[in-house]
């Protein structure tokens, strides 16, 4: 069977089954995810289907990943802030090569950078995220809404949040075929 079959497959199959979407197909067991003080609080709300960005409590900025300072005016007194968990395709990358074990039988998936659309930083700018989005080529374009979706991993306090594609929009920018 074919990639792409395949995959086509099991999103058919995902959707019989009344889900929005297959899984990522990513190994975790091979992979260790081992939150550290600065990312701890961001692991649990993903584990709760929260997507957080830190926040500075000092200026006001947002900002991820997580760093333990804020990068607009170094204060160390810093929240979370809770987004929707939505945003716009910035760009995207389809790979198709594996780089770890773990991502072998997901080849090929798609990297998208989010611009989330209720997360600003202190100049106004959309927060920026990166993740994987979990729709075929075909499906994603640059300036498509996404939502954020959370799979469950075989350990129990380690939930993934991926994108997928939530609406279309006209005019958006897709890879031309060749």
């Amino acid at each position: 069977m074919s990639t792409e079959t395949r995959r086509d497959f099991e999103i058919e199959s995902a959707r019989r089954a009344g889900k929005d979407r297959p899984s990522s197909r990513i190994d975790y067991s091979k992979l260790v995810i081992v939150p550290d003080p600065d990312t701890a609080e961001w692991w649990a709300g993903t584990h709760e289907h929260k997507y957080l960005v830190r926040q500075c409590a000092e200026c006001g900025h947002k900002w991820f990943p997580p760093l333990p300072a804020c990068s607009n005016c170094t204060s160390m007194k810093l929240d979370w802030f809770e987004t929707r968990g939505t945003g716009i395709i910035y760009g995207y990358a389809v790979v198709t090569q594996p780089i770890l074990a773990a991502f072998t039988a997901a080849v090929p998936y798609i990297i998208g950078l989010i611009d989330l659309d209720d997360c600003l930083d202190i100049r106004g700018v959309p927060v920026r995220v990166k993740g994987i989005v979990l729709n075929t080529e075909e499906e994603v374009g640059i300036g498509l809404p996404v939502r954020a979706v959370f799979e469950s991993t075989d350990d129990p306090n380690i939930v993934v949040p991926h994108w997928t594609v939530s609406g279309d929009r006209p005019g958006c920018w897709r890879f031309a075929e060749k």
